[in-house]
């Protein structure tokens, strides 16, 4: 994709809520306990700043799960018995 659509509002509180998991992850931590490392705080708010650059490297992936999502959304619930 030569120009890939931006996180969606809707899948920012998620992308927020996996970034924290990320940070949380103990490879990431020992990372940032290496000498001149970022904080924790600094690499959330470069990731929370840079959110649709780093969609961007996942265009192909994003555009799966939102094509998917949208069909799930169309597709009617099935009939239930009353």
């Amino acid at each position: 994709m030569s120009n890939p659509p931006p996180l969606h509002a809707e899948d920012r509180p998620e992308y927020e809520r996996l970034l924290g998991e990320a940070l949380r992850d103990r490879t990431v931590l020992t990372a940032l306990r290496a000498p001149g490392a970022l904080t924790a705080g600094q690499l959330r708010a470069l990731a929370l700043r840079d959110a649709d650059g780093i969609n961007a490297a996942a265009a192909t992936e994003y555009a799966h799960y939102t094509a998917l999502r949208d069909s799930l959304r169309a597709t009617p619930p099935p009939p239930t018995d009353a």
